[in-house]
């Protein structure tokens, strides 16, 4: 170990360089972030349960994710507290070593020290890569269990040594237990391998299989976790997240730019629709040094690499098709609808998709000084566009869901038999909301996790509630949310539980995060054909009538006092007996 630093004394200095380049752009990234939006303010709440037996058995309960980054996450409140940038600081500190994991892996599997530098540099200044490094999520965490999933993968195929196959089942299982999407990362390798030992080396497959099962045996628990989840998930009305992001064709455009720019315009929001470039864009100026160009070198890159000859080379096979194979079968599964595909559930396809472009150009043994000099290009311009953003920058990114909730609460001074209604998840914003009497709703567990057929019937009253199920809801619902019908049973009970027992002067206070302000123009939208209407997701849509319907019947009954808008996510409606 010591002759290797002192052999390559100038190597290790530039990679630590790069990696202290990297950490200070997601320190800045993490100061400017803004406050928790509601991912992860669900981090949080997990998190933050007294023991980790607790961690584990509310997300058995409540949620469909594994287990370790909430464990790491509850350790880490632990020591040093809940504050929005100290939970950050523990992602951006395990995510930052991407970068060096980058380099020693290419520099590695490819024996380039050259196509190592250019590729961590690009992690380095990934716009998608620092996003998700300060999130108070696990997908930061997933890319660098991805990364020496893929390395160790990359070696024990061709092997077959003891501490190969180890070490993969390690990185294999950190993996497995941080992102519930890796499970069919690790089905794809598993195929690819098995596919290559049958055609090439079958003296193998006895060790392979073994291994795969040791791996299976080992995921079991998290396995029998998230087969729960789906069983309890099925039964609810609503798909979790087909339901609130539809897909359209136009999310590729939006996905290669997050792939090969640094361009943070897609981040802003889920929806392609909404977030995509048009071609009257494309062609400005900064748009095509910033996205147009990028993008070209990025496909120029990626189909060098995945070129014929150069997928010869065992180690780039294995390295990335498994993970092209992923992207593959994700697409195929959002064409079927059993999926949505948002850019976070791409993490890990998109940063191998990275590191073979970059290794298209600089191992390249064909017209060599062009294919740098491109890489070089590439890299400048992205660097630029990153320092100078026409729009958005992920340095700079302010996401306004709890914007001064708490002290906004506060000042409304809400006494202790004040009722206070919060309809998506309540007991997310318990801290920022402490007062009053809360009345126990959660339209979010109602509809996508299944688990709170109470509030149904509250809504929709028993006669619907009990003919409302996955198939048919959006055709029973159509009216509800489409032409606007009232529902008199949310309005009956409404007066039952709430109105009818608040005595005068007492206050009824809504808050919510949803965009109440987007229904009519969703309800326009639905409106334009059936078809249109089965296409797209109504999970939003569907809650913000609701919401809608409840501020109007407490309009009718009390006296409205005043409207809170926090940013544009968040609001508190006011009311009195």
């Amino acid at each position: 170990m010591l002759n290797y630093i002192k052999d390559n004394k100038l190597e290790i200095i530039l990679v630590c360089i790069i990696t202290l380049f990297a950490y200070i752009l997601r320190f800045i990234a993490l100061h400017n972030f803004g406050e928790l939006w509601i991912d992860e303010i669900f981090s949080s709440y997990f998190a933050q349960k007294n023991s980790v037996i607790e961690v584990i058995k509310s997300l058995y309960i409540e949620d469909l994710h594994v287990p370790l980054y909430f464990v790491l996450l509850h350790y880490w409140i632990k020591i040093f507290g809940d504050g929005v940038t100290v939970m950050r600081l523990m992602g951006c500190l395990i995510s930052t070593l991407t970068v060096p994991a980058v380099y020693f892996i290419v520099r590695n599997l490819f024996n380039s020290k050259f196509s190592a530098i250019m590729a961590s540099l690009f992690i380095a200044i990934s716009a998608f890569n620092i996003h998700y490094c300060v999130e108070v999520r696990f997908y930061g965490m997933s890319v660098l269990f991805a990364l020496f999933s893929s390395y160790f993968y990359t070696k024990f195929i061709q092997s077959f040594s003891k501490k190969d196959i180890t070490l993969y089942i390690i990185s294999a299982l950190l993996l497995l237990y941080t992102f519930n999407f890796s499970f069919m990362y690790i089905f794809c390798q598993f195929i690819i391998g098995l596919i290559y030992l049958v055609i090439k080396d079958r003296t193998n497959l006895i060790k392979y299989f073994i291994t795969y099962l040791l791996v299976a045996i080992l995921y079991l628990p998290a396995m029998l976790m998230i087969l729960f989840g789906v069983i309890k998930y099925n039964t609810a009305i609503l798909k979790f997240v087909r339901d609130i992001y539809f897909f359209d064709i136009t999310w590729f455009e939006t996905y290669f730019i997050t792939v090969f720019t640094t361009k943070f315009d897609q981040f802003m929001m889920n929806d392609p629709l909404l977030n995509r470039y048009g071609l009257d864009q494309i062609f400005k100026l900064q748009m095509l040094f910033g996205v147009f160009l990028p993008v070209i070198f990025g496909f120029v890159g990626m189909f060098l690499g995945l070129s014929k000859s150069r997928l010869r080379n065992k180690n780039l096979f294995f390295f990335i098709v498994p993970a092209l194979l992923l992207l593959f079968v994700q697409i195929i599964f959002v064409f079927n609808h059993f999926m949505a595909l948002i850019y976070r559930y791409t993490v890990i396809s998109t940063n191998l998709l990275l590191i073979t472009a970059v290794l298209g150009f600089a191992n390249s043994e064909k017209n060599r000084k062009l294919c740098i000099t491109c890489l070089v290009i590439w890299l400048f311009l992205n660097l630029f566009s990153f320092l100078c953003p026409e729009k958005h920058s992920v340095l700079d990114r302010k996401i306004l869901y709890t914007l001064n909730l708490e002290s906004s609460v506060k000042s409304l001074d809400i006494k202790s038999n004040d009722i206070v209604l919060i309809p998506c998840n309540g007991m997310l914003f318990s801290k920022q909301v402490p007062y009053g009497k809360h009345f126990d709703i959660n339209l979010y567990y109602a509809f996508y996790i299944g688990i709170r057929p109470q509030d149904i019937d509250f809504v929709f009253g028993k006669d619907l509630a009990s003919i409302l199920n996955r198939k048919y809801a959006k055709t029973y619902l159509y009216r509800y949310i489409v032409l606007n019908e009232p529902l008199l049973a949310l309005k009956y009970n409404l007066n039952k539980e709430i109105f009818s027992k608040m005595q005068n002067g007492q206050k009824f206070i809504i808050i919510t995060d949803e965009i109440l302000t987007d229904l009519k123009n969703n309800q326009l939208f639905l409106q334009s054909s059936m078809d249109v209407y089965r296409r797209s997701a109504i999970g939003n849509t569907l809650m913000a009538k609701i919401i809608t319907d409840m501020i109007t019947f407490a309009s009718e009954e009390l006296t409205y006092k005043e409207h809170i808008e926090l940013g544009k996510r968040f609001n508190i409606f006011v009311f009195e007996k």
